[in-house]
Formats: C-alpha cells, structure tokens, sequence
C-alpha cells in the first residue's frame, strides 16, 4: 500500500503519504475501540466508510465543507 502511495506522490510526497497512513491508521484504531464486541456493527461502518470513500473518489468537484 504504502509503495503504490509513493508511486503516485513521488518521494517528495512523504508528507501526503504519512497523512494518509495517519488517518487510516486512527480509523482502525477507533474501529477497533469502538466495535471490540459488535462485529456486525464495526463490518457495517467498515462499509459506509468504503462507500462514502468510493462516491467521493470520482467527484470532480467536491463540495466545498
């Protein structure tokens, strides 16, 4: 995963790629906090995450927040 970042990014691209690893780092650990014992519930907001991620990768113009 991290090597397909840095293809992307290029080297000088660390500061994204740890961003990156960062976040997704803090979502498992916040699924794994949170949904220990509700296996259904940590696999159902794994889906929503994916599925919002999935609708936002394509946008050619995000909405501004």
């Amino acid at each position: 995963m991290i090597e397909k970042l840095f293809s992307v990014f290029g080297l000088n691209g660390i500061h994204r790629v740890g961003m990156i690893v960062s976040v997704a780092s803090q979502v498992v650990k916040t699924f794994e906090q949170e949904f220990a014992q509700d296996h259904d519930g940590k696999n159902a907001a794994i889906d929503a995450i994916v599925e919002l991620l999935l609708k936002h990768k394509d946008l050619t113009n995000p909405p501004a927040s």
